[in-house]
């Protein structure tokens, strides 16, 4: 093999020069096989590895002459080619290290303090990344994206006024399509965290727009940004395109749901309807919106058609069934659904439908107000169940239920004179007369009526004194009804004749 010579480096290093890399590294490799202790050809043949692409022999060869370099003629040279590949092999924490050893003897080389700023960004070190980045005077030819690495690290140390304050100054046309998508990423989480949420939504329609292919996390944040600020025809067509595009997912869907529950009478019928079709939530409030417009025939149409339903929607199609007209059908789909809901809570607006309907039909009632009052109840309950009772002559348990319960409330003289007539029809008369006594209603018809009751009872107790005297008080109350006048001045008459010597 022929001597490695001085003029052999010489030929290496115009190699390099014309871009021969491999042939470089060829006549370098035998060089400092015989010249071991050459820092500058073993530098040389860093950099052609370094040009063929292999950092990391690169590296170790720019270690060893860096070794060998007892005076640091070439150090600094190899400080900023072991940084390079360092940051290459992604080792970035020796790599900034390296950078800078470098800068202290290259200061105005304002390219390294950004690639420095960039990296301490990238390893979380925003302090130190603003202290390199503030080095670089603002006609950098790249100054847009030191002011993307500015917002970076202002907003990752939360100060966000500053971020946004950096934004202002950047000209995104200066950056590239992902560096402009991370710009915009930062900007819009700023604008959120500051509750600047129109400013936000001005920049997500940006990044829309640049986005090529649909985005999950970008159309996401433009529905809830959209919603949030007042745009809601926009809010809610995204939305459905993310539906047509996403599968029903945890954040976004129950969003949407949300905001149809929340804005449930201003959304119109049509976004209820294109929604329906995503998922069984959003057929859920079709439904709920199809019923709260009163369109009772599509609501029952579109509910037949589901395979699952609930007891909420199963009860809009048996009110929108009796709305319709269809009460035969209503009260077939009561029976079903009884079967089906076994709690009280369940049943019970099926029975109050059922209730209504059985009692315009003058159909018996009494079974369903019984458990209407007994399982929920309340004055309204009562009063039905104890009108309930005396219409199907229940009088034994109407007084019973009385006794038990009490009356209280506005229907309390109405209870009592139904009280009354009960024991009339059971021959307590005394009872009778106890209960009209406490009647005492400003209603004149229930007046009159109670008056002339008492006047009844006392006739048939033989009490004709009390009669006479409680006849005449019905009379006075009777005005102009001459029918019922007639018939208390013949009884009137009837006892006077009884009561003559």
């Amino acid at each position: 093999m022929a001597q490695s010579t001085v003029e052999d480096l010489q030929v290496a290093r115009k190699l390099l020069e014309d871009g021969f890399a491999a042939e470089a590294r060829t006549l370098l490799r035998d060089y400092v096989q015989e010249n071991t202790e050459d820092y500058y050809a073993l530098h040389m043949l860093g950099i052609s590895e370094y040009q063929q692409g292999d950092h990391k022999e690169a590296l170790r060869w720019f270690l060893i002459s860096d070794s060998k370099d007892h005076g640091g003629s070439i150090r600094v040279i190899n400080y900023q080619y072991m940084a390079q590949c360092y940051e290459i092999l992604g080792d970035l924490v020796n790599a900034l290290q390296f950078y800078q050893r470098y800068i202290e003897s290259a200061p105005e080389d304002f390219a390294t303090w950004h690639t420095m700023g960039s990296i301490a960004v990238d390893l979380g070190e925003y302090v130190e990344a603003l202290e390199y980045l503030h080095r670089i005077p603002a006609d950098y030819t790249l100054y847009d994206l030191v002011l993307l690495d500015l917002v970076k690290a202002h907003y990752h140390l939360e100060d966000y006024d500053q971020a946004l304050a950096r934004a202002d100054r950047l000209r995104t046309e200066k950056l590239h399509e992902e560096d402009r998508i991370t710009f915009f990423y930062y900007l819009i989480n700023a604008a959120i965290i500051t509750e600047d949420f129109e400013y936000a939504f001005g920049i997500i329609e940006e990044l829309e727009r640049l986005k090529s292919e649909p985005s999950r996390e970008v159309m996401s944040q433009y529905i809830m940004l959209a919603l949030n600020t007042g745009h809601q025809d926009a809010g809610l067509r995204k939305g459905l395109e993310y539906c047509a595009l996403f599968a029903p997912d945890t954040i976004t869907y129950p969003l949407l749901s949300q905001y149809l529950e929340a804005n449930f009478r201003q959304v119109s019928l049509q976004y209820f309807m294109d929604f329906a079709r995503h998922s069984e939530e959003f057929t859920r409030l079709y439904l709920r919106k199809l019923y709260a417009e009163n369109k009772f025939t599509t609501y029952i149409s579109e509910y037949e058609k589901l395979q699952q339903t609930d007891a909420y929607l199963h009860l809009l199609y048996v009110r929108s069934l009796k709305k319709s007209g269809r009460t035969n059908d209503a009260l077939e789909e009561i029976s079903r659904a009884l079967e089906l809901y076994m709690e009280p809570q369940d049943q019970y607006p099926f029975h109050a439908i059922e209730y209504a309907i059985r009692h315009q039909r003058g159909m018996p009632v009494l079974h369903i107000s019984q458990f209407i009052f007994e399982n929920f109840p309340s004055p309204e309950a009562y009063f039905n169940y104890v009108t309930d009772l005396y219409n199907a002559q229940e009088f034994e348990e109407l007084i019973r239920v009385l006794e038990a319960y009490g009356s209280e409330g506005k229907e309390r003289p109405f209870i009592l004179y139904m009280a009354g007539n009960s024991a009339i029809e059971l021959g307590e008369y005394e009872r009778a007369i106890a209960y009209y006594l406490q009647v005492g209603s400003g209603n004149q018809s229930l007046e009159l009526n109670t008056i002339h009751r008492i006047a009844y009872a006392y006739d048939m107790l033989e009490d004709n004194a009390n009669a006479l005297d409680y006849y005449r008080q019905a009379l006075k109350l009777a005005g102009d009804n001459q029918r019922i006048r007639r018939n208390i001045e013949q009884r009137i008459a009837a006892l006077e004749l009884l009561q003559q010597p």
